[in-house]
């Protein structure tokens, strides 16, 4: 943890844990601690050592946006860092390599302090990083594109680097964004689930702009609880870092999946964010601007009105006509918001358009055939034409739209849906927030606790959650540790 006001209960708790996660997955469970800095960024440095006498850098990354301490948005190269830092840096992650005879690729990282502009070697990683195409998309070798996989495995067996450090040079700035199933506004919980359906941003070169995006993923494929719960890498690489962050934004409006809950909204307003517009934030930066990057925002009135107007149509709306209401006249659509509240929709045909009405709103529209296959043409209150694509789950309705995704739930969900707690029958239960196992009771059986207490903990996506008791009370577990809990499952009772 990177906390320094921390009481020792709470350190001991999280020591502890850190310890658990140490043995489990290294078999080693030493904890160092280190200085702490107050204001630090995450920099990094991608190098290469072929064991001949030929090491090289290819410059920096800025790795600094992090929620759980893992990396969300990462850049290269970082901003604000001169020519000189730069080689300071560079010469630092080299001859680290160098003092302990290194050979491979290799990815050095860095804390650095903001206020002294000074910084500390934080770890190497023997291999390449998941954000490592972000130095492939600004480097170039002797003008030529850079390979940093190819280059890594013919490093490996043996060859020779056939360039030097002054063969390669920074061209233009490139952006990663990492999609993952998750909830930002819950403590950016891990999700697992089914992809229902994936639309990604078109790949390619665009003027001064490039996209990529590099994923394992399509529809139908499942999100599971045993593996990270990243989707994607979204990679954008603009002549300058305006360019590729307009295009980033752009993007992420492009990227359409339903099914499961991710955190592309939460990027999107990472990315209008004023200081990570400027550029340099520090790994507080979500920490620092929680309260609007994690802000709830309603869908538009527009929104509602579409995806209730699709609900009402059905799947035989698909542009080529059939906007047609099952031969009802009016139908109310009961849908769910994001906190379970009810939104039911009133819709009414008149003729050749509908009037959609909600609490709050009225909306006229007028759906016809649309230029994409598949899509609709909507026409809004004779004022917006909108296209969008309607998708029809079970228990879910979406539309893709040139801003974005948007959904709704279309049943009732099931008690307690979201939470770790609730409370029906007089009974005071603790739910499991996802599908994982249970690591250890923090408490006893029978033991009294308080409200907001840590009694156990759930590993899950190779990270544990510490679970709370949602009222005050004597605890009596359900379950054993090392159970294997289903998402929503009771784990104790009060």
């Amino acid at each position: 943890s990177t906390q320094s006001n921390m009481g020792q209960d709470e350190f001991s708790t999280l020591l502890a844990s850190a310890k658990r996660e140490a043995i489990n997955f290294f078999k080693d469970d030493r904890v160092l601690l280190e200085r702490f800095i107050e204001r630090p960024r995450h920099i990094e440095c991608q190098i290469f050592c072929d064991g001949q006498g030929g090491n090289v850098f290819f410059f920096e990354r800025d790795c600094s946006v992090q929620r759980r301490y893992q990396k969300v948005l990462e850049e290269a190269p970082a901003p604000y860092i001169t020519e000189e830092k730069r080689k300071e840096i560079g010469d630092v992650a080299i001859k680290s390599a160098e003092a302990v005879g290194y050979v491979g690729a290799g990815t050095v990282e860095f804390i650095f302090d903001t206020d002294s502009n000074e910084f500390y070697f934080m770890e190497m990683n023997t291999r390449l990083q998941v954000e490592h195409p972000v130095t492939e998309e600004i480097c170039r070798i002797k003008d030529q594109p850079v390979d940093l996989v190819r280059l890594q495995i013919e490093t490996a067996e043996g060859k020779k680097l056939k360039f030097t450090q002054d063969d390669l040079k920074i061209v233009g700035s490139c952006i990663e964004a990492r999609v993952f199933a998750e909830n930002p506004r819950d403590n950016f919980l891990p999700g697992s689930g089914h992809l229902a359906y994936v639309e990604e941003p078109k790949e390619g070169s665009f003027g001064d702009m490039k996209v990529r995006v590099d994923t394992g993923f399509r529809s139908g494929d499942d999100v599971l609880v045993h593996y990270d719960p990243m989707i994607a890498k979204l990679i954008v690489w603009g002549s300058n870092r305006e360019i590729a962050l307009r295009g980033m934004r752009k993007s992420l409006d492009e990227y359409h999946i339903v099914g499961i809950q991710t955190n592309i909204d939460f990027l999107k307003v990472c990315c209008e964010n004023e200081e990570f517009i400027k550029g340099g934030v520090t790994t507080k930066f979500i920490e620092d601007h929680k309260e609007t990057l994690l802000k709830a925002i309603p869908h538009s009135t527009t929104a509602v009105a579409l995806l209730a107007l699709s609900r009402a149509l059905g799947k035989q709306a698909t542009g080529e006509g059939a906007f047609r209401l099952n031969h009802l006249s009016t139908t109310t659509v009961p849908l769910i918001d994001a906190d379970g509240v009810h939104v039911p929709v009133k819709v009414s045909q008149e003729g050749n358009s509908y009037i959609v009405s909600g609490e709050q709103f009225v909306h006229r529209v007028i759906p016809t055939k649309a230029s994409r296959a598949g899509y609709i043409a909507a026409h809004i209150d004779g004022k917006e034409r909108i296209e969008y694509k309607p998708i029809h789950l079970e228990k879910i309705i979406a539309i893709l739209t040139p801003s974005g995704t948007f959904s709704m739930n279309i049943m009732p969900l099931p008690e307690g849906f979201g939470d770790v707690k609730y409370e029906a029958g007089g009974a005071k239960r603790v739910l499991t927030p996802m599908p994982g196992k249970v690591a250890k009771f923090l408490v006893s059986e029978g033991a009294e606790v308080k409200k907001g207490q840590n009694v156990l903990i759930v590993e899950a996506m190779k990270m544990e959650h510490l679970v709370k008791a949602p009222c005050d009370g004597n605890i009596r577990f359900v379950v054993k540790e090392g159970h294997m809990a289903s998402s929503d499952e009771v784990l104790a009772e009060f």
